[in-house]
């Protein structure tokens, strides 16, 4: 688990990584790290498959680079050099596929509803990564990855609609294999449970609270949390 208390205005914010065995709700911090301004940022990404982890804090365009912390053992958080070039820094999301493969996703160049989109791979837990296959499409303002195997990779973005674009190729080639006309109510949680299945939660309810006249709460002011 990663928790985050930002507010406005403030020069960092803090972040907390706790971790806890499963069937139990006993958590005990193991890591504390100041994640970059709140300007442009996106929050953290934790991406987990058996004991392998990788954890990217504070992406998003003004907060400067990520930091890109990887694990073996699951305690243990080395930093890596941030493998995603100067302008693809405004939004990271990570998708392991076994504990020495995974796939990242770097974003950058947003304009009119669209990202210039780069997917990486590593082969050796995060420690070196390289372009994989061809740029997804741009359409969506950024986008979550996923991995079912090396073959099979998915993004889900959105925009004016919401997508989810897949490569059965390693990346080579993509297509929109769904497209909903929303408005760009976006996604939720989004990934594979096994080779062959996944999930994606549609329009989640607190972009609709958080909205602009929507009667939530400020984002910005929320305490968020990511559950791997």
């Amino acid at each position: 688990v990663v928790t985050e208390r930002c507010q406005p205005n403030e020069a960092a914010c803090p972040a907390q990584l706790w971790d806890g065995p499963v069937g139990s709700n006993s958590f005990t911090p193991i890591a504390q790290f100041e994640l970059a301004p709140t300007s442009g940022f996106s929050g953290t990404t934790l991406a987990l498959h058996d004991n392998t982890g990788y954890l990217v804090t504070g992406s998003g365009s003004g907060s400067g680079s990520p930091g890109l912390l990887v694990t073996g053992d699951g305690r243990t958080w080395t930093p890596e050099a941030d493998p995603c070039p100067a302008s693809y820094q405004e939004g990271i999301t990570v998708a392991p596929v076994d504990t020495v493969r995974a796939a990242m996703l770097c974003v950058g160049g947003a304009a009119a509803g669209s990202t210039q989109k780069l997917v990486l791979a590593t082969s050796d837990a995060g420690h070196t990564w390289v372009p994989e296959g061809t740029p997804p499409p741009a359409g969506g303002d950024g986008g979550a990855i996923s991995a079912a195997d090396v073959g099979t990779l998915a993004i889900a973005t959105s925009s004016a609609a919401s997508e989810i674009y897949r490569s059965t190729d390693g990346g080579a080639s993509w297509a929109t294999v769904l497209q909903l006309i929303d408005g760009g109510a976006g996604w939720g949680d989004f990934g594979f449970t096994d080779a062959t299945h996944g999930l994606a939660v549609h329009a989640p309810a607190a972009r609709y609270q958080n909205s602009p006249g929507g009667g939530g709460p400020n984002p910005a002011t929320l305490d968020r949390k990511s559950v791997v």
